[in-house]
C-alpha cells in the first residue's frame, strides 16, 4: 500500500513539475515574442531616423549645388530654397506613404497569397500615389516658372539629372569599396558585420 502511495505521489509531483515547466515555458515565449516586436518596432523608428538624416542631407546637398550652379540672385534663391524645401517635403511624404502603404503591404504575404480585395486595395493606392507625385512634379515645376526665368527652370532639371547620376556613381563606388574590403577580411578569415542597408 505505501508503494502505491507513493507511486501516487511520485506521479503528482512529476505532474505538478511538468505543468509548472509548461507554464514557464509559454511565459518565456510569449515575452519573447513581445520583445521581439519591441524590438523590431524600435529597429524601424532607428531605420526611419537614418532614412531622414540622410535625406536631408542629401537636401543640403542639393540646395547648396543648385544655388552654385544656377547663379541665383539672392530673391530667387530665398524663393528657390523654400520651394524646393516644401516640394521635398512633400515628396519624402509620398516616398513614406508609398513604402508603408504598399510595399509594406506586398512583403508581408506573397501577393499572390493575399485576397483579390486585398490585391486591388494595393494597386488602387499605388495609382493614387502616382497620380498624387505627377501632381506634385506638375506643382513644382509651375511653382518654378513663376520664381525663375525659363532659362534657369530648364538649367534647374538638367543639373538634377547631372546631380542624381553623380549620387548613383559615388553610391556605387562606396558598396565596391565595401565588397572589396569584405573580400579581402573574408580572405584573410574573418567575418565582417554585413551593413545595414
Amino acid at each position: 500500500m505505501s508503494l502505491r502511495i507513493n507511486n501516487l505521489n511520485i506521479y503528482k509531483m512529476k505532474k505538478t513539475v511538468f505543468s509548472l515547466t509548461a507554464i514557464i515555458l509559454l511565459s518565456i515565449g510569449s515575452m519573447s515574442a513581445q520583445s521581439f516586436k519591441t524590438n523590431q518596432g524600435k529597429l524601424n523608428k532607428e531605420r526611419e531616423a537614418k532614412r531622414e538624416m540622410r535625406a536631408s542631407k542629401v537636401l543640403e546637398r542639393k540646395l547648396a549645388y543648385f544655388k552654385e550652379n544656377l547663379m541665383l540672385d539672392k530673391k530667387e534663391s530665398e524663393a528657390f530654397e523654400k520651394a524646393y524645401r516644401d516640394y521635398m517635403q512633400k515628396r519624402q511624404a509620398l516616398k513614406k506613404q508609398y513604402r508603408e502603404e504598399v510595399i509594406a503591404k506586398v512583403a508581408k504575404g506573397k501577393a499572390n497569397d493575399l485576397p483579390e480585395k486585398e490585391r486591388q486595395a494595393i494597386i488602387q493606392t499605388k495609382l493614387k500615389i502616382d497620380k498624387d507625385r505627377y501632381e506634385l512634379n506638375r506643382n513644382f515645376t509651375l511653382r518654378l516658372t513663376k520664381i525663375l526665368p525659363s532659362t534657369k527652370v530648364i538649367r534647374y532639371f538638367k543639373l538634377n539629372k547631372q546631380f542624381d547620376k553623380k549620387m548613383l556613381l559615388r553610391l556605387k563606388k562606396r558598396k565596391q569599396a565595401s565588397n572589396r574590403r569584405r573580400m579581402e577580411v573574408k580572405r584573410k578569415g574573418r567575418k565582417l558585420p554585413m551593413p545595414n542597408n
